[in-house]
């Protein structure tokens, strides 16, 4: 009964999104911001107009590559036509953006037995900052 329950909504979600007129996909900016020390890259997908503008941050998860999938353009489809501003910034040592991969951090602490705690750890501390720098910025273009 749940495969059958699931198949149903997934279907009926296909065929709402099939369904639904599709706008163009709004223009992506790359753009470059200071964390620590190190250039970092984020997508910015805006509405058209002068603003101001509500924003939505959307940190990616740990992937190398956040922005070779389409899950910024997917969140920007839906909240750009609304009127929100989306920034997408590129943690460091993913994508395009220096530093050191969150990933080969955690292998390498496996060894002293404190991987969790490094993820933990650089959750809390750099990888928050850079988020953080790429919001305040003074001004997106």
């Amino acid at each position: 009964m749940h495969r059958l329950l699931t198949g149903a909504v997934t279907a009926l979600a296909i065929g709402v999104a099939a369904a639904a007129p599709q706008a163009p996909a709004p223009a992506k900016q790359r753009i470059a911001f200071k964390s620590h020390g190190l250039t970092l890259t984020g997508f910015l997908l805006r509405p058209d107009g002068p603003g101001p503008f509500p924003a939505i941050v959307w940190n990616h998860g740990s992937e190398k590559n956040p922005g070779g999938g389409p899950q910024f353009d997917t969140v920007a489809s839906i909240f750009v036509p609304h009127g929100y501003v989306v920034f997408a910034p590129i943690r460091r040592g993913h994508e395009m953006s220096e530093g050191r991969y969150i990933l080969d951090e955690r292998d390498a602490a496996r060894g002293r037995g404190q991987a969790a705690q490094t993820i933990v750890r650089l959750h809390e501390t750099e990888q928050l900052d850079d988020q953080l720098a790429g919001v305040t910025l003074r001004s997106w273009p």
